[in-house]
This record gives C-alpha cells, sequence and structure tokens, in this order.
C-alpha cells in the first residue's frame, strides 16, 4: 500500500499536465455564448478517467457538461428534483441536496465549479 505522502505527489505529477482556461461555447437557446472555465489537457491524448469535478447548484447541468466534453468526470449537487431530472438524460450523474446538507461520503474533487445562467 501506498503512503499518503507518495499518493499526493502522484496526483499533483499527473495532474501538472491539466491546465486551466477559459472557453467560449456555444448557447442553443440565445445563439450567444458562453464563457466558462474548463480544464484541458496538454498532452497528446485525455487520460482516463479524468480528474472528477463537483458542479455545485449544477441546474440543468449546462456547465457540467461541457466539463464531460473536456475529459472530466463531473458530479452535480442540486437542491431541485426537477432541475435534476433534466440533466440526468444528458449525462450528468446528479446528488438531490442542497449543498450545505449534501453528504460527501468520502468522494474526493480536484475542482468545485458553480456555474449560474
Amino acid at each position: 500500500m501506498r503512503s499518503a505522502a507518495s499518493s499526493s505527489c502522484s496526483r499533483a505529477s499527473r495532474m501538472a499536465r491539466w491546465r486551466s482556461r477559459s472557453v467560449r461555447t456555444p448557447n442553443a437557446t440565445t445563439g450567444l455564448g458562453l464563457t466558462i472555465p474548463a480544464l484541458w489537457w496538454t498532452g497528446s491524448s485525455l487520460p482516463a478517467p479524468g480528474p472528477p469535478v463537483l458542479d455545485v447548484g449544477c441546474g440543468t447541468g449546462i456547465a457540467a457538461r461541457q466539463f464531460q466534453a473536456a475529459g472530466c468526470r463531473v458530479l452535480g449537487v442540486e437542491p431541485d428534483s426537477r432541475m435534476a431530472d433534466f440533466a440526468r438524460p444528458s449525462g450528468v450523474e446528479v446528488d438531490v441536496a442542497t449543498f450545505e446538507a449534501w453528504d460527501l461520503a468520502g468522494r474526493t474533487f480536484d475542482a468545485v465549479i458553480a456555474g449560474q445562467a
């Protein structure tokens, strides 16, 4: 079993190949663009699986889908079950809860996002 220190170093070196930047995405509803931060892989191919991202208040999953398209594994937390039901068919995994009451259940995330429409 690896020590916590070697595990942290391994994760840090793996994540060193990711860099942050903003991307402009088309918005199908308004025709206008939406600028969101995204993680982009600087290597020739995406690692599998990509980094875990938590989307707080994910709503219908607009931002979550953009991060998934960039290769990230996204979990959304959304208090409105109707919004969560709308996001799920597009492939977004959603826990229905307020962020304050949500159970982390031992999961870890490399990034936390909170997109807003």
